[in-house]
């Protein structure tokens, strides 16, 4: 996704600042591809003839002229700018077809305008499938963040919190005891824990008081002794990454978390991955995908939000965990070569803790690996999902109890569109392409 905001002041350099009414009207024009500036474009329009009789006397007449009519201008677009303020609403967007019928309309009238603008219009041609990529994915903004960070973008972050589903398990918070589902950890998926995780993967900022109060039951509860839960075993190294992913969410500056970072890069497996039984006898001789998986969202968290904390070690787990991760093709067997479990190719939301091969794309692509040929088998599945526009459908959630559902199974899922088209722009690109372009220019 280009930024629409970048290109208005691309579009808004390319002329002068005492350009004529004619040239104005170009300009804003431009402009009124993306945005709605018919306004602008009427109150100009309504110049442009005088501005001709004008030009016709010419010399100081037609200059004092401009300057009133610049200044009468100016006025006219900050009382618009007032007002909007006034009323809280941003500048409205056109729809794509309106979108796509002004450029259209431009471009038929290429020949006339100068050189500058006719190298705008070009440029904006070249770029038209990026610049568009928002309209196709429901709710994603049209800034200068990537695709990557529409869940983390700021603009998302200040109204996640009244999405529907957001608001939904917010409100099922009990606030007087800070928790859900009258449970720290159980039942899944309406326990403290779990809320959590699920307001985390919708990037909810949870530095808040009403967050923290209850990050800090779960901590107690579920982190002490340096993750001694008996005198035989330490805590899940799954439900580990999870909190440390939790906790990186809140902002947290806690002991307790470097602790929870130490315990999970010290027992990484041998084959570069992390498996929750590892302390369990008899020993597991590889790494789970389940668990590797979680401890690879947990450090591409720590990544995103610029903890340092022995940032080698986790950008060598990120290497090392997905690289496991790619020995079994992200969902087959090494020694058999057949699907490991068919649940792996399903994409639920929300997902608890079990593993599937969309989630270990997208945090790959986060984690910027690089394009492997193993992940084939896996990008084939994802394409041969999505419908004719790049959207997918929703798969049935794990057995459990849920504050209400995201999407039903079958029905077109955003979330799931969002990550699928940010694994393709990674890894597929001319696909990701292919899928943007449908029906435009």
């Amino acid at each position: 996704q280009l930024c629409l905001l970048h290109l208005n002041k691309l579009i808004v350099s390319d002329f002068s600042v005492n350009a004529t009414i004619a040239e104005e009207l170009i300009k804003y024009r431009l402009l009124n591809i993306f945005y709605n500036r018919r306004m602008e474009i009427e109150f100009l329009s309504c110049l442009i003839e005088e501005e001709q009789e004008m030009k016709m006397r010419g010399g100081k007449v037609y200059e004092e002229w401009l300057d009133e009519a610049r200044t009468l201008f100016k006025r006219f677009v900050h009382s618009l700018e007032k007002a909007r303020r006034r009323s809280k609403k941003n500048m409205e967007m056109n729809y794509y077809w309106e979108a796509k019928d002004n450029f259209k309309n431009l471009m038929n009238e290429i020949d006339n305008f100068k050189i500058p603008v006719q190298k705008r219009l070009r440029q904006i041609k070249k770029d038209w499938a990026n610049l568009v990529a928002f309209y196709f994915v429901d709710g994603a903004p049209a800034t200068n963040n990537p695709l990557e960070n529409y869940y983390s973008a700021s603009n998302i972050k200040k109204d996640i919190d009244t999405s529907d589903f957001a608001k939904t398990i917010i409100l099922r918070q009990d606030l007087k005891t800070s928790l859900w589902g009258e449970g720290v950890y159980s039942p899944k998926y309406t326990s403290t824990h779990y809320s959590l995780l699920i307001l985390c993967e919708l990037g909810v900022d949870l530095s808040k008081r009403r967050y923290l109060d209850a990050i800090e039951i779960l901590l107690k509860n579920m982190w002490y002794k340096d993750g001694k839960v008996s005198n035989y075993r330490h805590q899940d190294m799954c439900v580990v990454a999870m909190m440390i992913r939790i906790c990186s969410q809140a902002k947290m500056n806690d002991q307790r978390l470097f602790e929870m970072i130490d315990y999970v890069l010290d027992h990484k497996m041998s084959d570069g991955g992390w498996n929750c039984s590892w302390e369990r006898r008899p020993y597991p001789k590889q790494s789970s995908l389940h668990t590797t998986l979680s401890v690879l969202e947990a450090f591409a968290n720590l990544k995103d939000l610029n903890y340092s904390y022995r940032l080698e070690d986790i950008n060598e787990g990120c290497k090392t965990g997905s690289e496991y991760i790619l020995t079994k093709k992200l969902f087959k067997s090494v020694r058999t070569g057949e699907i490991i479990h068919k649940d792996m190719l399903k994409f639920p939301f929300p997902h608890g803790w079990k593993y599937d091969m969309l989630r270990a794309l997208y945090v790959m692509a986060n984690l910027n690996i690089p394009y492997d040929e193993r992940m084939e088998d896996g990008l084939k599945h994802i394409i041969n999902r999505l419908d004719d526009y790049g959207r997918i459908k929703a798969d049935s959630l794990s057995v459990g109890k849920y504050y209400g559902v995201y999407r039903r199974a079958k029905q077109i899922s955003p979330f799931n569109t969002f990550r699928a088209l940010l694994v393709l722009k990674k890894y597929k690109y001319s696909n990701f392409s292919n899928f943007i372009i449908k029906n435009m220019i």
